[in-house]
């Protein structure tokens, strides 16, 4: 499992680095994002999957910033908000909790919106709004049948983690 220091590895020039988190299979980085450009013309949203909460907080500190293009004057509003969530942020915690995550989705407003972050786990088996839409989505796709609205709630088992994720490297692309 590679975990990138993204303070010494993003040359903003090398675009396929900064594709690194979407790549990533979230069996191996558990931790994920999920993220919508935003713009006047259309919307796309993708998975990014880390480590931990600090590599996910740095990637949205350099990684995502050089990725949308975040002017100079607006990156206070978002380098503030994620330098007081890596000095608040508890080192056993496996995700970010929604107190630190806020503010830094108010700081990226206008560049891009953060729908959901959690853990794999969580898109497979739990009962947030979120993970009940991405796991309908799955059974829809994956069904050659009208189903019904407790089988698309239905978790993801672990024979068709394949399955899954692959949908989420196309979800919302």
């Amino acid at each position: 499992m590679k975990t990138y220091d993204w303070e010494n590895t993003i040359d903003p020039e090398d675009k396929e680095t900064l594709w690194v988190p979407q790549q990533r299979d979230p069996r191996q980085y558990p931790l994920g994002l999920y993220s919508i450009m935003v713009s006047a013309l259309a919307s796309a949203g993708s998975f990014l999957w880390f480590e931990s909460p600090r590599e996910l907080l740095m990637w949205l500190k350099l990684g995502e910033t050089k990725l949308h293009d975040v002017p100079h004057e607006d990156l206070p509003n978002i380098v503030g908000p994620v330098d007081n969530a890596l000095a608040h942020l508890d080192n056993s915690s496996q995700t970010l909790s929604q107190e630190l995550l806020g503010p830094i989705q108010e700081g990226f407003q206008g560049h891009f919106d953060i729908d959901w972050c959690g853990n794999f786990g969580e898109l497979a088996s739990g009962e947030t709004p979120f993970a009940l839409e991405v796991r309908k989505r799955f059974w829809e796709h994956y069904s050659d049948h009208r189903l019904t609205d407790l089988e698309v709630q239905r978790h993801v088992p672990p024979d068709r983690f394949d399955d899954f994720v692959a949908l989420l490297s196309e979800y919302g692309v």
